[in-house]
């Protein structure tokens, strides 16, 4: 078994220097990228939004912000040379794709950097070759962009349905805020209130939360310490996130699956992870069962005929079938401190990766819709011939899994077709995982086998490297 667990560490560690060669030309990228900064900002608290500056339209006639008065307005500074505006170009596509016909209005305000990008002409050609649909506005002159007080590019302003500004955000990132926020702000009533709050400029620049209004601290007024931030509560405020929705319903819909407390389900495992981490597969049936509402699972047999794991985020336990304990841990994730993909694993280490594992798999996509789940669209995924849309979800601290952010995949029968993940209690390495021959039971469906890769550069699947393989059968729900 050492002889193959050399092997295919030998083969893991050539192909990561080589994705290391094709990451280290992304470096430049990443210590050239603008800081990134954010503000929210209560209702009482906002600034109405200065009027845009006039310009030429593209993709509609010219709009004011008053005659826009209840509905949410996202503004994108942006320029068409920016290679991080054009990062966020397919975030800021997808919720106006999404959310215009619910009532917001998402305008691109182009403010130019270099003399090419001022030519309306050129301008014009990249709206087309880049496919944006909604309405843009030259800025050539920075009017507009002086009056909001922006200093890079890209920077993203939402505007309630009373013509406040309630977030602004510096840069890449932050699109789980930023879609959390217009639902929100699309939620909500708009009111008669009509005073003006700019009398405070802290209430219009940008800032850092960590350093205060830079306006104030450079103006010598007051408000130089940054405001509380009104954040919102996912579980409280989110509504179901469209694409998750129609992805729920396919795999049986949140009111079946509530029905239900457990499933339980026949799995063969096996995968090259196993070697690495001083395990053979062996092709032994286990039953797995998996609560649906609160995360604990079970397996049996496990390491012997007559065990089985006791999992839950906090404890992990091998007892016998008649429940005396073999051995058990708590807080086990702190046992894979300092751990790599070759690290060898104990028993009870195995034990709390299978059942955090097991609970994922079998809850998906249903999970997603649990309190303190964050879910934003991703950017379509062309895989081969078809297109894939796709979640990313962030997990809530008090769920254990893979990682702290997950990216799920659907066809368009909006069935799960690919789960991505970085396995941190193994050191992090990014993991693909396919899923296939998806069956239905007591109304329910569930993929029945799933392939997991590592995962390479483009966030291509490295096919040679199976890591984990699982079949399953014999779904039983109760």
């Amino acid at each position: 078994m050492d002889r193959r667990r050399n092997m295919l560490i030998g083969i893991v560690v050539g192909i990561v220097i080589g994705g290391a060669l094709t990451y280290a030309t992304g470096l430049a990228n990443l210590f050239l990228a603008p800081h990134t900064s954010s503000a929210e900002y209560k209702s009482s608290e906002s600034a109405i939004a200065p009027e845009l500056a006039t310009g030429e339209w593209i993709n509609s006639e010219p709009l004011k912000l008053a005659d826009l008065r209840g509905r949410v307005v996202l503004i994108d500074f942006w320029t068409f040379g920016c290679y991080n505006c054009r990062n966020t170009l397919p975030y800021v596509k997808s919720w106006s794709d999404r959310y215009h016909e619910k009532g917001l209005t998402v305008i691109g305000v182009h403010s130019p950097e270099f003399d090419q990008e001022r030519k309306v002409e050129n301008l014009r050609n990249e709206i087309s070759s880049l496919g944006i649909p909604y309405p843009v506005v030259t800025d050539n002159d920075y009017k507009t962009w002086n009056a909001y007080k922006v200093e890079a590019w890209p920077t993203v302003f939402l505007i309630d349905k009373q013509g406040r500004i309630r977030w602004m955000h510096v840069g890449e990132g932050d699109y789980a805020t930023a879609e959390r926020l217009i639902q929100k702000l699309l939620a909500e009533e708009p009111t008669l209130e009509t005073s003006d709050s700019t009398s405070h400029p802290r209430l219009q620049c940008s800032w850092n939360v960590t350093r205060g209004c830079s306006h104030c601290i450079r103006t010598g007024l007051p408000g130089s310490v940054a405001p509380t931030l009104d954040f919102i509560p996912a579980h409280k405020e989110q509504q179901m996130n469209d694409l998750l929705e129609q992805a729920v319903a396919a795999h049986g819909g949140l009111d079946r699956w509530n029905k239900f407390t457990e499933v339980t389900a026949t799995m063969i495992g096996g995968g090259g992870l196993w070697p690495m981490k001083g395990f053979e597969p062996a092709p032994i049936p286990t039953e797995v069962t998996v609560a649906f509402h609160e995360e604990n699972a079970s397996i049996s047999p496990f390491g012997q005929p007559d065990w089985r794991v006791a999992f839950t985020p906090d404890r992990v336990a091998i007892e016998t079938t008649e429940g005396a304990i073999v051995e058990e841990r708590a807080n086990p994730r702190a046992a894979f401190a300092g751990h790599v993909m070759n690290t060898p694993w104990d028993l009870l280490h195995r034990a709390y990766f299978s059942g955090y594992a097991r609970w994922t798999y079998l809850n998906t996509p249903f999970l997603m819709t649990m309190p303190g789940f964050e879910i934003t669209e991703l950017p379509p995924w062309q895989e081969g011939d078809e297109v894939w849309r796709g979640l990313r979800a962030r997990f809530p601290d008090g769920i254990a899994s893979h990682s702290k952010e997950q990216d799920f995949y659907f066809g368009d029968d909006f069935l799960l077709r690919r789960h991505d993940y970085n396995v941190e209690v193994a050191g992090g390495f990014p993991a693909a995982q396919y899923v296939y021959d998806i069956v239905e039971s007591n109304g329910l469906r569930f993929p029945t086998k799933r392939r997991a890769y590592l995962r390479g550069p483009g966030l291509k699947p490295i096919r040679d490297l199976l890591l984990v393989s699982i079949d399953l059968s014999n779904f039983r729900l109760r």
